[in-house]
């Protein structure tokens, strides 16, 4: 997915994204590449957007809060046609990687329109909705080494179905007051729902990486009693976690672990931007005025079962695994042992957690700004004044818990019980009936699915005494206002086919955050909170050199910071 913009190879969170000439806020959650200052960008709607300008360099008049440059998306306007405009697209789309893929549904339309007395008003309409299916198929090999002794640990497959729904509407009305005033207000709204399933099953050895790789000598342990459940040995007496003659391609597990992890991840990302603005002729320039009020809100939750399935004295299992012929998709194969594959009992597994982890963050960015840019005439000379002043808070709150629990079944014993030789956690009340999807269109062959849909349901509804908490502390909130108060002034000159820019930015900043606190001094303040300040200038110039068309020579120095 293209959820985020770098330019010069700077960070999306260092590279910024505006709308319209705002900062656009962006509530995060969950796993985030692009990081948590980064505009998302594929929560807008494409149909808000007439062009997208891009920076490359800092000019005064731009919020510095980028280092390598950034864009600008700005939105369409009715008063950019002759005419009325009506577009509309109805889609359907299908992913056929897999064979159970299904269709679904897609519709786009653009309403422009100018009416009244001399088409004095605009009026423009959007609105866009996506649906996504995206199976994922996922496969690890895990290696200790770079090769050419690379040495493989063990293999993980992950089974993602992620679906998306993107929504977004605008709506943008302007008014010619006069030859001179241009009064404008609009109102955008992106919804971005997502949710996924994930199944993961991974096998690597009980002691780690290290046993994994110690060869078993068959004449300490042989290898019928390592098939009826004792641990290998090594030659020194170590335990082993590999049969006699493993390579980089091959190896064969004689103490495996099968963790399966079965889990769902739920996250809703809703932005709504107001903004009102004038654009005037005034004194011999244009004066342009904006407010903006830009409120965002995520909730995110990923909660799920891991459990285990451990090679134990009289419960012995093994795998191999062989990248020789496709070092992208391995046979997997169990060699001796109750199968772990499809038809499995799982009256042999215990639990290793279930979990659950709700986070809600909020981020809203509200501006006002006035810009005045008006040609000059210096002996002889033609140049352009431009000169500003902007204002912009910026709040952020994050609330997140994650909570572990242990579930281990009536008998407070976690696995199969050795007093009473049962399992009474009941996994199979879980199991989905028939054969589960394994990757590649099940090239690795068929496996029991747990369906953590209805065992949630059961862990937090049904049977909520079933758990038992690991006692995990809730994660302390955090609260972070910023405000920027920013003026600059600059000026642009041409000389023939040289146009040189200069200015310089002044910004103050102050910051009221209040956050977690870890001092071992004060074990019982869990909370702290600091303020802080500080002022900034930001002088740049530019230089732009066309000596002949289709030739344009760049040359910028300029200052910039990213928060």
């Amino acid at each position: 997915d293209i959820v985020g913009v770098s330019v010069r190879g700077i960070p999306p969170d260092m590279t910024g994204v505006t709308m319209d000439g705002q900062r656009l806020a962006s509530a995060v959650a969950g796993f985030q590449p692009v990081g948590d200052r980064a505009a998302r960008v594929d929560t807008i709607s494409p149909e808000f957007i007439k062009e997208v300008r891009l920076f490359k360099a800092s000019t005064p008049d731009v919020d510095p809060g980028s280092l390598g440059g950034g864009i600008d998306i700005v939105t369409k306007s009715a008063l950019d046609f002759s005419r009325r405009v009506g577009t509309y697209r109805v889609a359907m789309t299908k992913t056929d990687y897999r064979d159970t893929a299904d269709w679904h549904p897609s519709l786009a339309f653009t309403y422009l329109d100018q009416f009244g007395e001399g088409d004095r008003y605009g009026i423009t309409l959007t609105g866009s909705f996506v649906r996504e299916v995206v199976n994922r198929d996922v496969m690890e090999t895990g290696r200790s080494q770079p090769p050419p002794d690379e040495g493989m640990l063990g293999i993980r497959m992950i089974d993602d179905l992620q679906k998306r729904d993107r929504a977004g509407m605008g709506l943008k009305f302007e008014y010619r007051a006069s030859d001179t005033l241009l009064l404008h207000a609009s109102v955008n709204f992106n919804y971005h729902r997502f949710d996924s399933l994930r199944l993961d099953r991974s096998f690597g050895s009980v002691g780690g990486g290290a046993e994994a790789l110690r060869p078993a000598d068959y004449t300490v342990v042989s290898r019928a009693d390592i098939e009826a459940g004792t641990p290998a040995r090594t030659t020194a007496g170590l335990l082993a976690g590999a049969a006699p003659g493993r390579s980089n391609d091959v190896i064969e597990l004689l103490r495996p672990r099968l963790s399966y992890r079965t889990a769902a991840e739920d996250m809703w990302l809703r932005n709504l931007k107001l903004q009102v603005g004038a654009d005037a002729k005034v004194w011999g320039g244009t004066l342009d005025v904006r407010a903006v009020h830009n409120p965002s809100n995520a909730d995110y939750d990923y909660s799920g079962m891991i459990i285990r399935r451990d090679s134990v004295p009289g419960n012995g299992y093994g795998i191999r695994i062989d990248s020789s012929a496709d070092r992208t998709r391995p046979l997997v194969t169990q060699t001796f042992g109750k199968t772990v594959f499809f038809g499995t009992d799982f009256d042999d597994w215990a639990t290793d957690q279930v979990y659950a982890g709700p986070l809600r963050t909020e981020e809203t960015v509200s501006a006002l700004a006035a810009n005045f840019e008006r040609p000059m005439e210096t002996s002889g000379l033609r140049w352009t004044l431009k000169t500003g002043l902007q204002f912009r808070r910026q709040t952020h709150m994050r609330e997140r818990y994650f909570p572990i629990w242990d579930y281990f079944g009536p008998d407070g014993v976690n696995g199969r019980n050795p007093v009473t030789g049962v399992n009474d956690a009941n996994y199979d009340l879980f199991r989905v009936a028939g054969q589960g999807y394994s990757l590649f269109n099940n090239h690795f062959g068929h496996w029991d699915v747990l369906d953590w849909d209805f065992a949630r349901k059961y862990f937090f509804e049904i049977n909520p005494g079933s758990l038992v908490s690991r006692n995990r502390p809730p994660e302390s909130d955090r609260e972070v206002t910023e405000d920027v108060s920013a003026a600059y002034a600059m000026g642009t000159i041409t000389l023939g086919d040289l146009t040189v820019l200069s200015g310089v930015r002044w910004e103050h900043t102050d910051i009221d955050a209040i956050g977690s606190a870890n001092d071992p001094r004060e074990p019982t303040q869990m909370r702290t909170r600091r303020q802080s300040d500080y002022t900034k200038l930001f002088p740049s110039v530019h230089f732009r050199y066309e000596p002949v068309r289709n030739l344009v020579l760049r040359s910028s120095w300029s200052t910039t910071s990213a928060r």
